[in-house]
């Protein structure tokens, strides 16, 4: 892994990035003003921000692991709580179920209840799935495998695609 760090000085916005051998980014924080976003979370509750092309290595400055930890705990602070609340009442193996949230390069984001957020295998779900219901806003149940500490999200196996979807407005499974 590397870390990377990029100012953007005339639009006053900074991003840390942790990138993996082909400068994909897995996770991303971003300092807008006084307002840190990081990737494991939608920022304004509807949209997620990690970015989708390669880090640009023209305009980049490595930095070292404990400063991007540094700032990515910082932006994760604010959900610490309730991943503390999700850890406590969910039990590895229990079945679960939300829906697909968006496709990052980890795997499948699933979201629970638009506050508790989960991974699930890309290729798996992709492989037992009819393509017309393989699609973001999907109801997906899956096994609870684990948890991801550093991304508070709950990691899922054996997701299927229900096929029933959710309101793009207010998240209610239709």
């Amino acid at each position: 892994m590397k870390y990377i760090r990029q100012e953007h000085k005339e639009r006053k916005e900074v991003y840390y990035f942790e990138v993996d051998d082909d400068n994909v980014a897995l996770r991303q924080a971003t300092q807008i003003d006084n307002k840190l976003i990081v990737s494991n979370r939608p920022f304004d509750k509807l949209h997620f921000f990690l970015t989708d092309q390669e880090v640009c290595s023209t305009i980049e400055e490595e930095i070292e692991k404990a400063e991007f930890e540094l700032v990515w705990n910082t932006g994760v602070e604010p959900f610490k709580e309730n991943w503390n609340r999700t850890v406590q009442t969910i039990s590895i193996g229990q079945e679960i179920q939300g829906f697909m949230e968006i496709f990052y390069p980890q795997g499948i984001i699933i979201n629970f209840n638009n506050v508790t957020f989960g991974l699930t295998d890309y290729w798996d779900v992709r492989n037992n799935t009819e393509p017309d219901y393989f699609k973001v806003r999907q109801k997906v149940r899956g096994t609870v495998k684990g948890f991801d500490n550093s991304n508070l999200w709950v990691i899922l196996d054996n997701c299927k695609v229900m096929i029933e979807s959710v309101s793009q407005k207010n998240g209610n499974i239709t």
